[in-house]
Protein backbone atom coordinates (compact mmCIF):
# COMPACT_ATOMS: atom_id res chain seq x y z
CA UNK A 1 0.00 0.00 0.00
CA UNK A 2 1.42 3.53 -0.87
CA UNK A 3 1.77 6.06 1.59
CA UNK A 4 -0.71 9.07 1.84
CA UNK A 5 -0.39 12.60 0.98
CA UNK A 6 -1.04 14.55 4.58
CA UNK A 7 -1.60 18.59 3.55
CA UNK A 8 -0.90 21.50 6.44
CA UNK A 9 -4.19 22.63 5.72
CA UNK A 10 -5.68 19.94 7.82
CA UNK A 11 -4.64 21.99 10.51
CA UNK A 12 -7.75 24.04 9.83
CA UNK A 13 -10.01 21.88 8.43
CA UNK A 14 -13.42 22.15 9.38
CA UNK A 15 -14.47 18.85 9.22
CA UNK A 16 -11.33 17.46 11.66
CA UNK A 17 -12.72 20.42 13.96
CA UNK A 18 -15.84 18.80 14.71
CA UNK A 19 -14.38 15.20 15.52
CA UNK A 20 -12.99 14.39 19.37
CA UNK A 21 -9.26 12.97 19.26
CA UNK A 22 -10.26 8.82 18.88
CA UNK A 23 -12.00 9.63 15.92
CA UNK A 24 -9.44 11.88 14.11
CA UNK A 25 -6.75 8.91 14.61
CA UNK A 26 -9.63 6.63 13.38
CA UNK A 27 -9.80 9.27 10.24
CA UNK A 28 -5.91 8.61 10.01
CA UNK A 29 -5.79 5.04 10.20
CA UNK A 30 -8.70 4.44 7.57
CA UNK A 31 -6.97 7.04 5.00
CA UNK A 32 -3.62 4.29 4.99
CA UNK A 33 -6.46 1.00 4.90
CA UNK A 34 -7.99 2.34 1.60
CA UNK A 35 -6.93 1.54 -1.67
CA UNK A 36 -5.88 3.83 -4.48
CA UNK A 37 -9.62 5.02 -5.27
CA UNK A 38 -9.82 5.85 -1.43
CA UNK A 39 -12.12 2.88 -0.92
CA UNK A 40 -12.87 0.11 1.65
CA UNK A 41 -14.14 -3.01 3.13
CA UNK A 42 -16.29 -1.21 6.15
CA UNK A 43 -17.35 -4.37 8.00
CA UNK A 44 -16.30 -2.92 11.79
CA UNK A 45 -13.93 -6.99 12.17
CA UNK A 46 -12.18 -5.67 9.17
CA UNK A 47 -11.28 -2.41 9.82
CA UNK A 48 -10.06 -3.22 13.36
CA UNK A 49 -8.18 -6.54 12.00
CA UNK A 50 -6.31 -3.88 9.37
CA UNK A 51 -6.19 -0.45 11.40
CA UNK A 52 -6.23 -1.57 15.09
CA UNK A 53 -3.82 -4.59 14.58
CA UNK A 54 -1.96 -3.60 18.12
CA UNK A 55 -4.35 -1.30 19.59
CA UNK A 56 -7.04 -2.64 22.66
CA UNK A 57 -10.45 -1.34 20.79
CA UNK A 58 -13.79 -2.91 20.17
CA UNK A 59 -15.74 -3.95 16.90
CA UNK A 60 -18.61 -1.35 18.36
CA UNK A 61 -15.83 1.71 18.97
CA UNK A 62 -14.93 1.21 15.55
CA UNK A 63 -18.55 1.41 14.26
CA UNK A 64 -19.09 4.36 16.05
CA UNK A 65 -16.24 6.14 14.80
CA UNK A 66 -16.94 4.90 11.24
CA UNK A 67 -20.64 6.36 11.75
CA UNK A 68 -19.05 9.78 12.77
CA UNK A 69 -16.37 10.13 9.96
CA UNK A 70 -19.80 9.95 7.68
CA UNK A 71 -22.42 12.39 9.73
CA UNK A 72 -23.35 15.54 7.42
CA UNK A 73 -21.67 17.54 9.92
CA UNK A 74 -17.94 16.14 9.45
CA UNK A 75 -18.46 14.40 5.74
CA UNK A 76 -15.49 12.85 4.92
CA UNK A 77 -16.50 8.92 4.63
CA UNK A 78 -19.49 8.07 2.53
CA UNK A 79 -20.70 4.79 3.79
CA UNK A 80 -22.53 2.55 1.57
CA UNK A 81 -23.66 -1.07 0.97
CA UNK A 82 -23.69 -3.40 -2.22
CA UNK A 83 -24.79 -7.01 -2.21
CA UNK A 84 -25.56 -6.39 1.19
CA UNK A 85 -21.83 -5.82 2.09
CA UNK A 86 -20.95 -2.85 3.76
CA UNK A 87 -18.36 -0.23 2.30
CA UNK A 88 -16.54 2.99 2.70
CA UNK A 89 -14.96 5.94 0.37
CA UNK A 90 -13.07 9.00 1.11
CA UNK A 91 -15.48 11.76 -0.36
CA UNK A 92 -12.89 13.95 -1.58
CA UNK A 93 -9.92 11.64 -2.14
CA UNK A 94 -9.27 12.10 -5.71
CA UNK A 95 -8.71 16.29 -4.73
CA UNK A 96 -5.88 15.35 -2.16
CA UNK A 97 -4.67 11.95 -2.79
CA UNK A 98 -2.71 10.10 -6.11
CA UNK A 99 -4.20 7.08 -7.88
CA UNK A 100 -2.08 4.73 -9.46
CA UNK A 101 -3.99 1.86 -9.32
CA UNK A 102 -6.15 1.30 -12.87
CA UNK A 103 -8.62 -0.95 -11.00
CA UNK A 104 -10.58 -0.28 -7.24
CA UNK A 105 -10.59 -3.57 -5.12
CA UNK A 106 -14.29 -2.35 -4.00
CA UNK A 107 -17.03 -1.65 -5.98
CA UNK A 108 -18.80 2.15 -6.07
CA UNK A 109 -21.80 3.32 -4.29
CA UNK A 110 -24.51 1.51 -6.17
CA UNK A 111 -26.84 4.68 -6.27
CA UNK A 112 -29.58 6.37 -8.58
CA UNK A 113 -27.46 8.79 -10.07
CA UNK A 114 -24.26 6.51 -11.01
CA UNK A 115 -26.48 3.29 -12.28
CA UNK A 116 -27.19 3.11 -15.84
CA UNK A 117 -29.11 0.57 -17.96
CA UNK A 118 -27.29 1.54 -20.97
CA UNK A 119 -23.87 3.00 -20.87
CA UNK A 120 -22.53 4.15 -24.08
CA UNK A 121 -18.41 3.07 -24.78
CA UNK A 122 -17.85 6.67 -25.87
CA UNK A 123 -18.59 8.12 -22.36
CA UNK A 124 -15.84 9.08 -19.66
CA UNK A 125 -16.49 7.76 -16.51
CA UNK A 126 -14.55 9.73 -13.40
CA UNK A 127 -13.94 7.32 -10.49
CA UNK A 128 -16.60 9.53 -8.28
CA UNK A 129 -17.70 12.08 -10.49
CA UNK A 130 -20.40 9.99 -13.23
CA UNK A 131 -22.60 12.76 -15.53
CA UNK A 132 -26.34 12.71 -16.32
CA UNK A 133 -26.87 11.79 -19.50
CA UNK A 134 -30.22 12.41 -20.88
CA UNK A 135 -31.72 11.25 -24.18
CA UNK A 136 -34.05 7.98 -25.38
CA UNK A 137 -32.09 4.94 -25.34
CA UNK A 138 -32.89 3.58 -29.05
CA UNK A 139 -32.19 -0.47 -29.69
CA UNK A 140 -31.74 0.01 -34.38
CA UNK A 141 -32.70 2.58 -36.19
CA UNK A 142 -33.73 6.03 -35.51
CA UNK A 143 -36.58 6.26 -38.06
CA UNK A 144 -38.75 3.98 -40.26
CA UNK A 145 -41.58 1.67 -39.19
CA UNK A 146 -41.64 -2.48 -38.62
CA UNK A 147 -38.36 -4.03 -37.97
CA UNK A 148 -36.38 -0.45 -38.31
CA UNK A 149 -38.87 0.98 -35.53
CA UNK A 150 -37.09 2.16 -32.53
CA UNK A 151 -37.45 -0.35 -29.89
CA UNK A 152 -38.14 1.09 -26.52
CA UNK A 153 -35.68 0.12 -23.89
CA UNK A 154 -36.82 -1.73 -21.11
CA UNK A 155 -36.75 -0.84 -17.23
CA UNK A 156 -35.45 -3.12 -14.71
CA UNK A 157 -38.15 -4.00 -12.18
CA UNK A 158 -37.42 -1.77 -9.11
CA UNK A 159 -36.40 -3.67 -5.56
CA UNK A 160 -38.52 -2.21 -2.81
CA UNK A 161 -37.03 -2.80 0.83
CA UNK A 162 -39.00 -3.46 4.19
CA UNK A 163 -39.31 -0.77 6.30
CA UNK A 164 -37.03 -1.28 9.09
CA UNK A 165 -38.42 -1.74 12.58
CA UNK A 166 -36.54 -1.24 15.49
CA UNK A 167 -36.98 -3.57 18.44
CA UNK A 168 -39.05 -1.93 21.57
CA UNK A 169 -36.43 -1.40 23.40
CA UNK A 170 -34.12 0.69 21.02
CA UNK A 171 -36.99 2.93 19.74
CA UNK A 172 -36.39 5.45 22.01
CA UNK A 173 -33.09 6.31 20.23
CA UNK A 174 -33.89 6.59 17.05
CA UNK A 175 -36.90 9.35 17.85
CA UNK A 176 -33.61 11.69 19.64
CA UNK A 177 -32.63 14.11 17.66
CA UNK A 178 -29.09 13.50 15.68
CA UNK A 179 -30.14 9.94 15.19
CA UNK A 180 -28.36 9.14 12.34
CA UNK A 181 -27.80 5.59 11.57
CA UNK A 182 -30.46 5.28 8.81
CA UNK A 183 -28.44 2.96 6.68
CA UNK A 184 -27.17 0.81 9.63
CA UNK A 185 -29.82 0.74 11.64
CA UNK A 186 -29.10 -2.75 12.31
CA UNK A 187 -25.65 -2.34 13.06
CA UNK A 188 -26.33 0.55 15.98
CA UNK A 189 -29.02 -1.34 17.51
CA UNK A 190 -26.08 -4.15 17.61
CA UNK A 191 -23.92 -1.55 18.92
CA UNK A 192 -25.94 -0.55 21.61
CA UNK A 193 -27.22 -3.88 23.03
CA UNK A 194 -23.75 -4.57 22.96
CA UNK A 195 -22.38 -2.58 25.08
CA UNK A 196 -25.58 -2.84 27.42
CA UNK A 197 -24.61 -6.99 28.18
CA UNK A 198 -20.42 -5.56 28.44
CA UNK A 199 -21.84 -3.18 31.33
CA UNK A 200 -24.30 -5.94 32.23
CA UNK A 201 -27.46 -3.65 32.59
CA UNK A 202 -30.94 -3.89 31.09
CA UNK A 203 -30.79 -1.89 27.69
CA UNK A 204 -35.00 -0.65 28.23
CA UNK A 205 -33.92 1.05 31.49
CA UNK A 206 -30.71 2.31 30.47
CA UNK A 207 -32.23 3.39 27.01
CA UNK A 208 -35.16 5.14 29.17
CA UNK A 209 -32.77 6.91 31.49
CA UNK A 210 -30.29 8.38 28.66
CA UNK A 211 -33.48 9.10 26.40
CA UNK A 212 -34.81 11.05 29.29
CA UNK A 213 -31.63 13.30 29.83
CA UNK A 214 -30.32 13.44 26.45
CA UNK A 215 -31.55 16.94 25.42
CA UNK A 216 -29.56 18.13 29.07
CA UNK A 217 -26.81 15.96 27.33
CA UNK A 218 -26.85 18.34 24.47
CA UNK A 219 -26.49 20.89 26.54
CA UNK A 220 -23.60 19.68 29.32
CA UNK A 221 -21.44 17.70 27.27
CA UNK A 222 -22.33 18.59 23.76
CA UNK A 223 -23.53 15.37 22.62
CA UNK A 224 -24.80 15.15 19.26
CA UNK A 225 -24.83 11.67 18.44
CA UNK A 226 -27.28 9.61 20.41
CA UNK A 227 -25.81 5.61 19.44
CA UNK A 228 -22.24 6.98 19.82
CA UNK A 229 -23.33 9.13 23.01
CA UNK A 230 -24.81 5.98 24.84
CA UNK A 231 -21.82 3.92 24.04
CA UNK A 232 -19.62 6.28 25.28
CA UNK A 233 -21.94 6.69 28.18
CA UNK A 234 -21.74 3.08 29.08
CA UNK A 235 -17.60 2.39 28.45
CA UNK A 236 -17.02 4.87 31.25
CA UNK A 237 -19.24 2.99 33.54
CA UNK A 238 -17.62 -0.47 32.64
CA UNK A 239 -13.66 1.54 32.87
Amino acid sequence: MPNRILRESIRTSNSLSHLTAEEERHFYRLLVFADDFGRFDARPQVVKGFCYSLAEVTTEQVMVWSNRLSDPEVEIVQLYEVNDLPYGRFINWDKYQRTRAKESKYPQPQTSDNICLQMPTYVAVDVFVVEDVIGDVIVGKTEGTGADAPTPAKEKPKKTKEPWLPEEWFEPVTKLKGYKAQQNHDQAQSVVKSACERAKVEPSKVITAFSTYFPQGQIAHGWKDPVQDLVRTLEIQIN
